[in-house]
């Protein structure tokens, strides 16, 4: 029985951790995305003004947040791959630290994304 549960706590953890690498890299490529189409449609548009520099910075926070998406998986991808021969990232002996490295890039990439939306959203002037 306990062994079950552990199974499907496993796998659980892991669909968790699919869905927010998948979540992030959608929420972060479509507002890149996004903004580059906003930026082509009001460009002629008298009603609006942008700041360019917030804009361009947004675009940095969020190729920023698919990076650190991306190095989150490569870390988990790593730590996978050293367990199978009985070895762990360096500090991740012990649950936390393993937790620490799996999460800090993931939560990093969240806080980018905030950060390029609120640049977004400061560029654009409504005149």
């Amino acid at each position: 029985m306990s062994d079950e549960i552990t199974k499907i706590r496993l796998e659980l953890i892991k669909e968790l951790g699919l869905m927010a690498y998948k979540f992030l890299i959608t929420l972060n490529s479509g507002a890149f995305i996004v903004l580059l189409t906003f930026i082509g449609n009001i460009s002629d548009d008298p009603r609006f003004t942008m700041n360019l520099g917030n804009l361009k910075y947004a675009m940095y926070a969020f190729l920023g947040a698919i990076s650190l998406t991306f190095l989150s998986m490569t870390i988990a991808y790593l730590s996978a791959q050293l367990k199978l021969v009985g070895k762990s990232l360096p500090f991740s002996e012990k649950a936390f630290g393993h937790i620490v490295w799996l999460t800090v890039p993931v939560i990093l990439a969240f806080c980018a994304f905030v950060i390029g939306a609120t640049m977004a959203i400061q560029g654009i002037v409504n005149s």
